[in-house]
């Protein structure tokens, strides 16, 4: 009988241990829909109740993640006083820093950072937090970044740095507060691109102007030989195949192909662009 009640009390304490178990992760979920719609209030209460401040939804996002890519400040805030941690990744390998860096919110980039968060975690595709601020122009979140410290010249797995981020898609206030930070003008991604290849290729007169200050190489070539003035040229950027003269671009270098700055130009029957070379001393 004995050993009856004492099999009958042992089950009620595992139960009873089972069952707070699953209100403590109930109370984890409900924390992330509560952080992810900004519902402070909510939260607080969750907290006090002793919710599981790193609990993660399916993708592996925390409630200081949903906090940090919504810009809820005052949720982010709220988390990372009760301990969440601020270096948690999903499954992607995305931080909260990640997140806030790509959304633009440089406040509670500026929480985390104080929190301790790791300026130069990668995600799985190798991006940094600084390298998705520069990819969507989010100057401020990337000083922010570079104050604090964060690797102006780390490399993506594709060899991409935050430079060429910026140079590529003509953020060119980003791009001044990289090259203040002493980012590589002439760092090279696996096909050989520089930042200035970049910004020629699309016409980013602007940054190609501040590249060039900040002595990118101008007769650097990618891995099929072409420089940085025959993608102008190919491009009909004149603006910028100004430039690159001006700062030594050879004339009449060639691509693997056998082709030369010119060349690009007459083949797309662009005349300007042939007379500025031509008056520069290239040939086909």
């Amino acid at each position: 009988m004995k050993r009856l009640v004492l099999f009958v009390l042992i089950t009620i304490v595992a139960l009873g241990g089972l069952f707070e178990g699953i209100g403590w992760a109930e109370k984890g979920l409900d924390l992330l829909e509560a952080a992810k719609e900004g519902n402070i209030s909510r939260v607080k209460e969750l907290i006090k109740a002793g919710a599981d401040l790193n609990a993660k939804a399916k993708d592996g996002e925390t409630a200081l993640m949903f906090a940090a890519g919504e810009g809820h400040a005052d949720v982010a805030r709220e988390l990372i006083k009760a301990g969440a941690d601020p270096n948690a990744k999903q499954k992607t390998g995305w931080t909260a820093l990640i997140w806030a860096a790509l959304r633009g919110h440089a406040d509670i980039a500026r929480e985390l950072i104080k929190a301790g968060a790791d300026l130069n975690a990668k995600r799985k595709a190798g991006g940094t937090a600084l390298m998705l601020a520069a990819n969507v122009g989010h100057a401020d979140v990337a000083r922010e970044l570079i104050k604090a410290g964060a690797d102006p010249n780390a490399k993506s797995n594709d060899g991409e740095t935050a430079l060429m981020r910026a140079a590529d898609r003509g953020h060119a206030d980003v791009a001044r507060e990289l090259i203040k930070a002493r980012a590589n003008p002439n760092a090279k991604q696996k096909a050989g691109w520089t930042a200035l290849m970049l910004a020629a290729d699309k016409g980013h007169a602007k940054i190609a102007k501040q590249l060039i200050k900040a002595r990118a190489n101008p007769n650097a070539k990618q891995k099929a030989g072409w420089t940085a003035l025959m993608l102008a040229a190919d491009k009909g950027h004149a603006k910028i195949a100004k430039q690159l003269i001006k700062a030594g671009a050879d004339i009449n270098a060639k691509a693997k192909n056998g082709k030369r700055a010119l060349t690009f130009a007459a083949d797309r029957d662009d005349n300007d662009m042939v007379q500025l070379l031509e008056e520069a001393g290239a040939e086909e």
